[in-house]
C-alpha cells in the first residue's frame, strides 16, 4: 500500500495557532438595569437568513421580566459581511450581549462572541443543536473555547422562523438558559 502526503494551504496565508485564553468578563449579577446588545445573524441575499423573529420575542420575554433593562439591536459582526472591529464599538454601547442564531454552517472565521468577550463585555452566543461543535470548533479557532453558548432544538427553531406562536414557544424553552449564561 503506498503511502500520500498531502499539504493543505491557506489561501490568505499561513494561520497561526492562536493563544487559547479563558474568559475573564464577570457575569452581571442582574439584566435589570443593564444594556443587552442583541446580535442578530441576518445574511442577505436571495437564501438570506434571519434571526430577527427570535430576538423581538426574547426582548419582549426579557423586557417583562426585567423592565429597566435596555435592548440595543443591530446585525451581529459574525456574519460575513461586517468585520469584527465593531466589537469595540458594540461593547462601548452595552453592559452584555446576546448573539446569534448560528442556523446554518456558513459563516466568517471570526467569532462574534470571542471579540464580544475580548472587548471586555460578557455574553452568550446561541446556535441550533446540530451546529453546536461547528460553533464551539470557531470559538476555539478564535482563541476563546469557553465562550458560553445556549443552544435551541434546531427543528423546533427552523419550523418556527415564520410562526411567531411557534417562536415564542421556542424561545420559552431556551431563556431560562440565556439569563443563566448571563448572569
Amino acid at each position: 500500500m503506498s503511502q500520500v502526503s498531502l499539504e493543505i494551504l491557506e489561501p490568505r496565508g499561513v494561520l497561526e495557532d492562536p493563544k487559547r485564553v479563558g474568559l475573564s468578563v464577570p457575569r452581571l449579577d442582574t439584566l435589570n438595569g443593564k444594556t443587552i446588545a442583541l446580535l442578530s445573524i441576518n445574511i442577505p441575499g436571495r437564501y438570506g437568513a434571519s434571526s430577527d423573529p427570535f430576538f423581538n420575542i426574547l426582548e419582549k420575554k426579557l423586557t417583562d421580566r426585567y423592565p429597566e433593562a435596555k435592548f440595543l439591536r443591530m446585525d451581529s459582526f459574525g456574519t460575513p459581511v461586517a468585520p469584527p472591529s465593531r466589537a469595540i464599538e458594540i461593547a462601548a454601547q452595552c453592559d452584555a450581549w446576546i448573539e446569534g442564531v448560528k442556523d446554518c454552517h456558513s459563516q466568517s472565521r471570526h467569532d462574534a462572541g470571542v471579540c464580544m468577550e475580548m472587548a471586555g463585555r460578557p455574553g452568550v452566543s446561541l446556535s441550533v443543536d446540530v451546529l453546536l461543535r461547528a460553533k464551539q470548533a470557531n470559538q476555539d479557532i478564535n482563541g476563546m473555547p469557553a465562550v458560553r453558548i445556549a443552544t435551541i432544538p434546531s427543528t423546533d427553531y427552523c419550523a418556527a422562523k415564520y410562526n411567531d406562536a411557534a417562536m415564542e414557544k421556542v424561545v420559552d424553552g431556551c431563556i431560562d438558559d440565556i439569563i443563566a449564561k448571563l448572569t
